[in-house]
């Protein structure tokens, strides 16, 4: 998941910044509009389909250079790009193919489509199509994302095929609703449940957990609150996730 959103924060940041920006001046890519994340390429016209044993079948297209390029190398092989308009009715992903120096210069490249599209697309016949070049470089991330997509698929066909897999991959599953199951044990529901081994040399009673204000605080556990919050979640949720330096108390 942390690969994931390494791999998309960063065009997504910049895609939100550019519609929240277009919202208020929809001229503002006339002015120099500029973001850390992306490099914009305007007036995008697909030229013609290509085919070669390395980059299998691509798309040559030609762009307007950005007026502010000169510190940053254009299209870079392997980079991920997005294509859309200044409405963003649309979006189509794709990566930068192999390109030469003297072709960008004339604002020529060659992209490759993550999703092949077909020639009727109507991406093909849009006028104010735009390129959003991402500073990720896609094929270092290729196969961890579809390893993701194959687990994803397995996880349809079968639930419990992947441990936690419902819980890392499928977004069905909220991890902030889902109870454990010994919620639902009539022992837990009459009697409660023994939490004396957690006390810092204090007797504290058996309590029902499930509900928060009959815990004892973190200084009766011994614990900071940090440390409290984490024990009290993990024991209220199905699946938790607790992170944190080491010697902070995790285990």
């Amino acid at each position: 998941m942390v690969h994931r959103q390494d791999f998309i924060r960063p065009l997504c940041k910049g895609l939100i910044s550019l519609r929240n920006s277009l919202r208020v001046d929809k001229f503002c890519l006339e002015k120099k509009w500029r973001h850390d994340d992306i490099l914009i390429y305007k007036n995008i016209c697909f030229l013609t389909q290509c085919c070669n044993e390395h980059n299998g079948i691509t798309w040559r297209i030609r762009f307007d250079i950005p007026q502010y390029s000169r510190s940053r190398k254009l299209l870079k092989s392997g980079s991920l790009v997005c294509l859309t308009n200044q409405k963003f009715t649309f979006l189509q992903y794709a990566t930068v193919a192999e390109n030469n120096d003297r072709s960008l210069r004339n604002g020529i490249s060659e992209i490759r489509f993550i999703d092949d599209i077909p020639k009727t697309s109507e991406i093909l016949k849009q006028r104010d199509v735009i390129l959003i070049e991402s500073q990720v470089f896609f094929p270092s991330y290729f196969h961890t994302l579809l390893s993701i997509k194959c687990m994803h698929n397995m996880l349809i066909n079968e639930e419990h095929s992947i441990p936690f897999g419902t819980h890392l991959l499928n977004k069905r599953h909220s991890l902030n609703q889902e109870e454990p199951d010994y919620f639902e044990s009539r022992s837990f529901i009459k009697e409660g449940f023994d939490i004396s081994c957690l006390s810092s040399g204090q007797p504290v009673n058996t309590i029902d957990i499930s509900n928060e204000t009959n815990w004892p605080d973190a200084q009766t556990l011994g614990m900071d609150d940090s440390q409290h919050r984490a024990l009290v979640t993990s024991m209220k949720s199905k699946f938790a996730l607790i992170q944190g330096p080491p010697g902070t108390g995790k285990q």
